[in-house]
């Protein structure tokens, strides 16, 4: 016969294992390793950028339309190209890498040619932005948002706005010292070959030699090679210039905290274009395509644009926009093209780009 003291402690390991399985159950369902367990049967995988897309525009796409969107940040576009070649792009049904990289995926061919036929939008897109050196016949890729890289400047520390001048960071006589450059190899060297010879091609080993001893002989000069945004050297006043993208100044100085920041765009600037992609093994289509209607709705386009400073790439929604407190850009809208921009080509080898910025930073 079960006595009391049985019971309760029958009772008691069941309420003990019934507490862990709830634990573990509710664990698994609400983290990311739920996937593994319960992915829904409507459902995309996207690598993004960080505040790209906007989280609550993504919950209201999946109550409207029943599919989970599950999205995965990267930090650079290295980082999305090891993990597209580790898992053969099988991963993510969308990507949204940056020119030079849809160069290197489509080389590679790991990207699925688009169904133009299932894209509402295309027609809204600015013209300008399409047949580029990395997808000629925009046959993979979509430009999403883009951005020119300029110089900032520190109102306060001029008189007048300074030269658009690449010189502001390399040539001692017009630089003002202290300047601030980012930590990407590519953009510096590059900038650096424009700089010098007019264009990023044909660069052989003489010229990538004058490249380093510019940058060597910039080191002096320069405060920092950060990745953290640029205007806060500004604003503190660390640096009177900075090699800067303009998103930085222009949300800076729409938040009303950076009264002193200024941008110039120098003669023959650089731009990057952010693009949407499809990888080659990716799941279902029809779902990919839903998505990717919805992200280029002008509503949705556009909270990033205005929160971030980024330029979309809706025609309408660049010529709504205002950029008069940005030195060279105030006639955006009017440009015929933008032939006269440079991009950050896969020009160099890696090893050579590597070479010359090991070289620059341990001097």
């Amino acid at each position: 016969m079960m006595t009391n003291n049985m019971f309760y402690r029958i009772v008691i390991r069941i309420a003990f294992v019934v507490f862990w399985l709830v634990l573990i159950a509710a664990f698994v369902y609400f983290s990311p390793i739920q996937n593994l367990f319960f992915t829904p049967k409507k459902s995309i995988s996207v690598a993004t950028w960080a505040d790209y897309i906007d989280e609550g525009s993504v919950k209201e796409f999946e109550s409207a339309t029943g599919i989970k969107v599950y999205i995965n940040f990267y930090e650079n576009n290295e980082e999305l190209l090891s993990k597209m070649e580790l898992t053969k792009s099988k991963t993510y049904d969308l990507v949204i890498p940056t020119d030079s990289s849809v160069d290197l995926l489509v080389k590679k061919g790991m990207l699925k040619k688009l169904d133009k036929s299932k894209l509402d939008f295309w027609n809204e897109l600015d013209p300008r932005l399409l047949g580029h050196y990395y997808d000629p016949n925009n046959e993979y890729s979509i430009p999403y948002y883009w951005d020119v890289m300029g110089i900032g400047y520190d109102k306060g520390f001029f008189k007048q706005p300074p030269t658009r001048s690449w010189a502001l960071l390399f040539d001692k006589k017009v630089s003002p010292g202290h300047v601030g450059m980012t930590n990407d190899p590519r953009e510096v060297i590059l900038i650096a070959a424009q700089y010098l010879f007019g264009n990023i091609h044909n660069l052989d080993d003489a010229k990538l030699e004058q490249v380093k001893d510019l940058l060597l002989k910039q080191k002096a000069w320069v405060e920092s090679y950060s990745d953290l945004r640029g205007e806060f050297l500004l604003y503190s006043k660390s640096s009177p210039v900075a090699l800067i993208p303009s998103f930085q100044v222009w949300a800076g100085v729409r938040s009303g905290l950076f009264d002193n920041l200024g941008f110039l765009l120098p003669k023959n600037p650089f731009m990057v274009i952010d693009n949407v992609a499809i990888p080659k093994d990716s799941g279902d289509n029809e779902l990919v395509y839903q998505f990717i209607n919805f992200l280029y709705q002008k509503k949705v386009l556009s909270i990033n644009a205005e929160r971030q400073g980024f330029f979309a790439a809706r025609k309408d929604l660049l010529q709504e926009r205002d950029n008069s407190h940005m030195q060279g850009m105030e006639d955006l809208s009017a440009l015929d093209s933008f032939k006269s921009f440079r991009f950050f080509e896969n020009v160099i080898s890696t090893k050579d780009l590597n070479r010359i910025w090991l070289t620059v930073k341990a001097a």
